[in-house]
């Protein structure tokens, strides 16, 4: 089964996707998604989703990086500014440690497994630094050439 788990808690994946898009100065950037299922604890519905955006990826071709494992200690982006790897509980927040290996490729899925820590701030079990995991089949999906911003016309 497909799951996100936080700490103990666990949570069966609805949706988990992998994208790419090229810019063109020939840039490769994925973007990752995963959502679940809502679960209740202690009447509060807890639905979990985490996103990895505009990930600047070295690798040639999807193939070449099955087997490999990419290490993101901070979830910001000093080059674009913004952050890349995000939690969403309660609120948005940035992940920590993350650690993606790319186990295997089958058709146009790819196999991760995906371990990180994460803020929940929702008591002092799942306040800060809250470990998480995730174990998906990623659906690759569109994947996209950026074109520049210069019209060919007009040169403008």
């Amino acid at each position: 089964m497909q799951t996100l788990k936080i700490k103990d808690r666990a949570f069966k994946i609805t949706l988990a996707t992998i994208s790419e898009k090229i810019e063109n100065n020939g840039k490769k950037r994925w973007n990752l998604k995963i959502e679940t299922e809502g679960e209740k604890y202690n009447d509060i519905m807890w639905a979990p989703s985490i996103t990895g955006e505009n990930m600047l990826v070295s690798a040639p071709e999807l193939e070449s990086i099955v087997g490999k494992e990419v290490e993101i200690k901070e979830a910001y982006n000093q080059e674009g500014q913004e952050y890349m790897l995000i939690m969403y509980v309660f609120e948005h927040h940035d992940t920590r440690e993350n650690k993606i290996k790319f186990l295997s490729k089958n058709g146009n899925k790819l196999l991760v497994d995906w371990t990180g820590k994460c803020d929940i701030f929702w008591n002092d079990e799942y306040g800060e630094n809250v470990p998480f995991s995730v174990e998906a089949e990623l659906e690759i999906t569109e994947f996209n050439l950026v074109l520049p911003t210069t019209d060919y016309i007009t040169n403008n």
